[in-house]
């Protein structure tokens, strides 16, 4: 009999362990230059919103490697502000900075959260492709707005500060 958790844990292992080996080809112990290693992601998101807060924690569960770091609104204005991101914008849609440098938002910053999560590899591939993009870019865009005005209807609710 095994003990609890031990297979959740060789999930786990077995997990980060092919995630591993899909980004770097092992070669005598070195990585193959040809593969890079994924580039330093986070996810900035609106922790005070029960919805946006349920999926992140959700996906945080999924990245049992670490490959993204998760960063709420409210407790990084430093971080936004270092990026050129207003506290308005972030709470407008989702923002994802990769390799400290390339902002995505929106269907954009999903895309790239699923593509490090093997779970959602597959939808990511498939929303990137020009149909469902297009209406997925559409339905997000409806769906942010409303759920930026519906939070954010009067300024102390989503702790915007005005700049």
């Amino acid at each position: 009999m095994l003990p609890d958790g031990f297979c959740q844990w060789m999930v786990a292992v077995i997990s980060c362990k092919e995630l591993f080996n899909r980004f770097f080809k092992m070669n005598n112990n070195r990585p193959d230059s040809s593969r890079k290693p994924l580039s330093p992601l986070a996810v900035i998101y609106d922790s005070g919103c029960a919805l946006c807060n349920r999926e992140i924690v959700h996906y945080m569960r999924l990245d049992r490697c670490s490959l993204v770091s998760w960063m709420s609104i409210v407790d990084n204005r430093s971080y936004l502000a270092g990026h050129g991101i207003t506290e308005h914008q972030a709470m407008s849609e989702l923002h994802v900075v990769e390799n400290e440098s390339q902002i995505y938002t929106g269907i954009d910053a999903f895309l790239k959260i699923w593509s490090r999560l093997e779970r959602y590899q597959m939808l990511g591939t498939l929303v990137s492709k020009k149909p469902l993009y297009n209406l997925a870019c559409y339905l997000y865009r409806h769906f942010a707005r409303w759920r930026f005005n519906r939070r954010c209807s009067d300024a102390s609710s989503c702790n915007v500060q005005s700049t």
